[in-house]
Parts: structure tokens; sequence; C-alpha cells
């Protein structure tokens, strides 16, 4: 293990092996060298290294379950193979490490998204709102508690949570676009005009909003309007 480390520490494409067998051995000196070769390991990229990654991320966080860059390590496998739900679990256990609470934002944001990736919506709407108490001053984490719940189809709740984001940081296109489509899912076709147009200033290139301006054109009765829209969504 002491002798993988070293090697790794230079480059040396032998300290894999190495690394492997001590952990094997179940000799684990420092989790952050089982952190470098799960990162190791994943950055081979064949079928065979990221079997073994997997593997030693697996006894490893049953021995070092607090671990920031072995979680980080073993989210990003996950990421990796499409498993964005055991990923954001993982980050889910970096935002609730023990000392972190009040500083970065960031793991419990990434844990949000990665949930709602991975289609686990209630989950995502249960810890951002334990998180919103913890970071009160975040815009993602609520606009990430009304995407959930958009996507749960529960609309008029999710405009709370998108105008929460928007009152915090009006120049959000992300949070505006889906605004204008919840506004769009509950008929409010107006709103939903206004909204597409404020999101529009910011970023007057996306297709989606394009064809979404063009599509609500068309429902508005403006059909000509909107096959302007829907044209440039092409372009």
């Amino acid at each position: 293990q002491v002798l993988g480390s070293l090697l790794f520490q230079r480059g040396d494409p032998r300290a894999l092996g190495l690394l492997l067998r001590a952990v094997e051995l179940g000799q684990y000196a420092h989790p952050h060298d089982v952190a470098n070769l799960v990162e190791a390991l994943r950055a081979t990229g064949t079928p065979e290294s990221l079997a073994d990654a997997h593997v030693v991320a697996e006894r490893a966080l049953r021995l070092h379950p607090r671990h920031q860059d072995l979680l980080n390590n073993v989210a990003a496998l996950h990421i990796d193979s499409g498993n964005f739900a055991a990923a954001g679990e993982l980050h889910a256990r970096i935002c609730n490490l023990p000392g972190r609470s009040g500083f970065d934002v960031q793991p419990c944001v990434k844990s949000a998204e990665l949930l709602v990736d991975g289609n686990q919506f209630a989950r995502a709407i249960a810890l951002t709102s334990h998180w919103a108490n913890i970071y009160p001053h975040s815009p993602t984490l609520h606009f990430l508690k009304g995407l959930a719940l958009h996507h749960q189809e529960q609309y008029e709740d999710a405009l709370v949570f998108y105008a929460h984001a928007l009152e915090m940081d009006p120049q959000q296109p992300a949070v505006l676009i889906n605004l204008g489509a919840a506004y769009q899912s509950l008929g409010l076709v107006n709103e939903a005009f206004d909204t597409y147009t404020r999101a529009l200033y910011y970023t007057p290139r996306d297709p989606g909003l394009l064809n979404n301006i063009g599509s609500l054109l068309g429902i508005m009765g403006k059909e000509a309007h909107g096959v302007a829209y829907l044209e440039r969504a092409l372009d």
C-alpha cells in the first residue's frame, strides 16, 4: 500500500495494481489514497477499471463513510453510469457532514440537481426544504424545490418557489423559463408569455425558449407571429 501510494504520487502506472492489491488485502492506510485510486480507475475509463472502481468504492465507503473526497469520487462514478439518484444521495451526505452547515451550499445544490435528474422528486423536495432553512439566501435551492414540485405537476406550489428564487436573483433565465412553463400548464397564457419574454432578454437565442414562445403564440391565436419564433428556433 505504501509503495503504491508513492508510485501514484509520481504518476507511475504500476501504482494502480499495487493499490488494488492493497485494497484486496484490506489495507486502507488513508482514505485519501483510496479516493485517489477510485478517481484514477475512473479516469482510465475501461470497463474493467470502472468495475474495479465500484468495488473499491463500495468497500472504502463502509470504512470511511464521511470522507468528502471519497464521497465526491464515488458520486462521479455513479454520474458516469447514469445513476443520478445514487450520486445525489452521496452529495446529500457531503452536504450533511458534521461541521459543514452554514458554509458551502454547493454540495446541497448538486445533490438536489442530481435527485431531480434521477426523478427522485419527493426526496429532492424534502431535502431542499431542510437545506433552505440552513441556507435561506440560496436562490438555487428555492428554484430546485420549485422544479421538483413542477415535475410532480404541483404547478401552483412551484410558482411560489420560482418567485422566491427570482426575488433573490431576478436575472435567472432558467427560473423564468420554468416559471413560464408552470403558468402555461395552469392555462395562464398571458402570464406565461410575459415571463417567457423576460427570459428572452437574457437568452435571446435559446431554441427551447423560442419554441415555447412560438407554440404559445399559436395557442393565443397569433399563429403568424408564432411562426417567426419557431423559425428562429431552427436557425
